[in-house]
């Protein structure tokens, strides 16, 4: 009767092993295929990185060099976050504009 009841025990301690043992596959397995999606990612940005075109961006963009015959443009700090619509509509005097707003008028903005 006792070994009947051990026999029992441990067949059901076995079985919930089984079970951690299948949950921790899949969780590996799970994990791999992350690392593999990732380890793609990464082999596609470096050959993005390596690329003439991305090397030709930076070059422009972080040490501002121009190709020959070129000029470089460079926008105030106004017009850089504006949209590509704005600029073409853009006139000097709209920002003289609301840059020059009377002292009295901005204490009345303030207080009411």
């Amino acid at each position: 009767m006792i070994s009947i009841i051990l026999l029992i025990v441990s067949i059901i301690q076995n079985s919930f092993d089984m079970v951690k043992a299948q949950q921790r596959l899949s969780d590996a397995q799970t994990k791999v295929k992350q690392l593999q999606k990732q380890k793609q990612e990464l082999f596609f940005g470096q050959n993005k990185t390596q690329s003439s075109d991305f090397l030709e961006k930076q070059i422009r963009d972080k040490l501002k060099l121009v190709k020959p015959g070129e000029a470089l443009v460079v926008l105030p700090s106004t017009l850089q976050n504006k949209s590509e619509e704005k600029l073409y509509k853009y006139h000097a005097s709209e920002e003289m504009a609301q840059i020059i707003t009377p002292t009295w008028r901005l204490w009345w903005q303030l207080f009411f």
